[in-house]
């Protein structure tokens, strides 16, 4: 009887390690996610086909500029965080990078929004308007924090931890 189920065990192991190399290397979940943003704002703002190509350029390199930008702040976060001996002249130099880099990226989305809005007509103006302000203020509806805490407007409502 084992020496039936051990071809089977390995043969199912072999094809469980096949499916999470696959994973690994084409990261069709995070292409999912970036797929439905896209598909997102050409739904939502009924771009016609040549709105759409000319929206799919600027998304494309928007994304590689994002990525540059998320990358250059990742190698300095691990510098900073991996010299904890250095100056403390090289650590406010390298927040400042840290800082500039993330000003980049907010230009750089709001550079992203305006091409975009260059895209549109009046009509989609208006609706793309409206997504962006909706994205930016939320809709105060946030999910409790997975540790149980409540949100911070909302703590004032709670007594005091004994």
């Amino acid at each position: 009887m084992k020496s039936k189920l051990l071809p089977i065990i390995l043969l199912l192991l072999v094809v469980l390690n096949g499916v999470l190399i696959f994973m690994l290397i084409n990261k069709p979940h995070i292409q999912e996610k970036e797929r439905r943003g896209r598909d997102f704002l050409i739904e939502e703002l009924n771009f016609t086909k040549d709105q759409e190509k000319d929206f799919l350029v600027i998304d494309m390199s928007h994304r590689e500029t994002m990525r540059s930008l998320d990358e250059q702040v990742k190698n300095n976060k691990n510098k900073l965080f991996n010299s904890f001996e250095t100056l403390e002249q090289e650590v406010e130099l390298i927040a400042k990078e840290i800082g500039s880099l993330e000003s980049e990226k907010e230009l750089e989305v709001f550079s992203f929004f305006n091409k975009v809005r260059d895209l549109c007509s009046q009509e989609q103006k208006d609706k793309l308007e409206n997504i962006v302000r909706k994205a930016i203020h939320g809709n105060n509806k946030m999910p409790p924090p997975r540790d149980g805490r409540m949100p911070p407007q909302n703590r004032g409502n709670r007594p005091p931890p004994r």
